[in-house]
């Protein structure tokens, strides 16, 4: 299978998953209950748009480089210094100008964290 009908094959299950998805949530309106299946769909949905975006910057990694980072390369690196140090997560985030969520993203992942700015050339 080539890399593009893998592409246009996730495409066509992302689109089969929301249709049931929609008919599902059309369904809950009319008897006003949610069925069973409706998770499954919107799980379903969640995987296929996963797979089509890891698909596509696959065949072209600049196309799609995932969220911009709220942060630069100088916030991430004093925040990996201050956390070196053994400071707080809030005042890290104060220090940094960056949210706590950002300190506590950095730190549990920071190879991901540097991935991220290399993608975006920051």
């Amino acid at each position: 299978m080539s890399d593009w009908s893998a592409v246009k094959a996730t495409l066509k299950a992302a689109n089969e998953a929301e249709a049931r998805l929609t008919v599902g949530i059309r369904h809950s309106e009319k008897i006003g209950a949610l069925p069973p299946n409706l998770m499954s769909a919107q799980r379903d949905l969640y995987e296929a748009r996963r797979l089509l975006t890891s698909a596509i910057s696959s065949l072209n990694p600049t196309k799609y480089r995932g969220k911009k980072p709220s942060y630069s390369r100088d916030a991430f690196e004093l925040i990996q210094t201050l956390g070196s140090e053994g400071a707080g997560t809030t005042a890290t985030a104060k220090a940094a100008g960056v949210s706590r969520q950002t300190v506590l993203r950095i730190k549990a992942d920071p190879s991901a964290a540097e991935a991220a700015l290399a993608r975006w050339g920051l």
